[in-house]
């Protein structure tokens, strides 16, 4: 298979753009959140009431370690729905994924190592993003939740990297381009299309 292009992306780099990008992202959804929902902050202030007023050492520590867990948990379900995006995109489907973590930046991810069109590669970016971030956030909005708004934004702040990715893909590649995770470092290669 011939590489015609190669693009990766610097980890560290992509670490501070997160930090960079959720500064306006959180001016974006803190204000209209706290101006239409400000009562259901009440929900987060009970939350952690009966954290302080529980008397067993047990539930004190379920109730301050629940929304480390929770997180723990969405970046597994981040990564494992990118993987379900590449198995249906991937010929030998889910012998096409593989599962990881990156020991020098401390970065879980799904790799892709069977050639996807470039339509394909889009959705498998976006697919976290989208179940993880938009829907909780809606869901937040809708029904005046902090904890799914919480959720939702961190999620949404934790695929910047997928959002560059996904952009790179969209302005550097051609429609009929097929992409193929590159198996050393965060990006792609284009190797095939017009």
């Amino acid at each position: 298979m011939q590489i015609k292009k190669e693009y990766t992306f610097n980890r560290n780099k992509i670490h501070l753009i997160a930090l960079l990008v959720s500064i306006p992202v959180l001016a974006l959804t803190v204000a209209p959140y706290m101006i239409y929902h400000k009562d259901s902050l009440s929900m987060v202030d009970e939350y952690f009431s009966r954290a302080k007023e529980s008397y067993h050492g047990f539930y004190k520590v379920f109730y301050c370690s629940l929304p480390f867990l929770v997180l723990i948990i969405s970046i597994f379900v981040h990564e494992f729905l990118h993987g379900i995006c590449f198995a249906f995109s991937g010929k030998n489907r889910f012998n096409s994924v593989k599962f990881g973590i990156d020991l020098k930046s401390f970065a879980f991810y799904a790799h892709c190592k069977d050639s996807i069109t470039k339509k394909q590669a889009v959705i498998a970016s976006l697919m976290p993003a989208i179940v993880l971030g938009f829907f909780p956030l809606l869901y937040a909005y809708l029904f005046s939740n902090p904890w799914w708004w919480l959720f939702g934004l961190v999620s949404t702040v934790g695929g910047v990297g997928d959002f560059i990715y996904c952009y790179h893909l969209i302005t550097k590649t051609k429609s009929g381009d097929v992409i193929m995770d590159h198996p050393e470092k965060m990006g792609f290669m284009v190797v095939a299309g017009d």
